[in-house]
């Protein structure tokens, strides 16, 4: 039985603009395609902005489950974000570090914000420097200085160091303990 193609192939879903399509099958609906034939679809991401994009290749034939979807993804330029450790244990009075590694993916190369959420009362939670800037291949760092009043209630905290870089924002978390 012969396959046959009754729509044009073309993206839908989120991002269908960042990715073209070319392929062999040919330009004049109905396509058929015989028993042993081939028909090859290349796809072309071009992103418009910064960050993850998703799209479906979809095309309606006659074979089972039509129309036939196929996710694409791509990632523009980005960065990710990561703590040298994930639990900092800081006595009353006293103050401790953690490192922020900031990477740049797919050639990012550009100023990162840094700030830090989730400190309670009696805590400072500092980045230095407080934005750092990628050249597209090399990794930066910041450290994060946690200091801990002596009038800081003991417990557990969550803080959340954040990597900003419009419409870009990552997290590194941190779980502050205080004895």
């Amino acid at each position: 039985m012969d396959l046959t193609l009754s729509s044009a192939i073309n993206f839908t879903g989120n991002n269908p603009t960042n990715f073209a399509q070319t392929n062999t099958c040919g330009t004049t609906l109905p396509i058929n395609l015989g028993v042993d034939s081939t028909c090859t679809v290349s796809v072309t991401f071009t992103p418009t902005t910064y960050g993850q994009f998703t799209a479906n290749l979809t095309f309606t034939d006659n074979g089972p489950n039509s129309p036939q979807t196929v996710q694409v993804n791509g990632a523009g330029p980005d960065f990710g974000i990561i703590s040298s450790s994930k639990k900092l244990t800081v006595g009353l009075g006293k103050s401790g570090t953690v490192t922020l590694s900031l990477i740049p993916i797919a050639g990012f190369n550009q100023t990162i914000a840094l700030v830090c959420n989730g400190a309670p009362t009696g805590v400072t939670c500092t980045p230095n420097p407080t934005s750092v800037t990628l050249n597209g291949t090399t990794k930066s760092t910041s450290v994060l200085t946690i200091a801990v009043a002596s009038t800081t209630a003991p417990g557990t905290y969550t803080l959340t160091a954040l990597g900003q870089f419009f419409p870009l924002q990552h997290p590194a978390t941190i779980t502050l303990t205080v004895p």
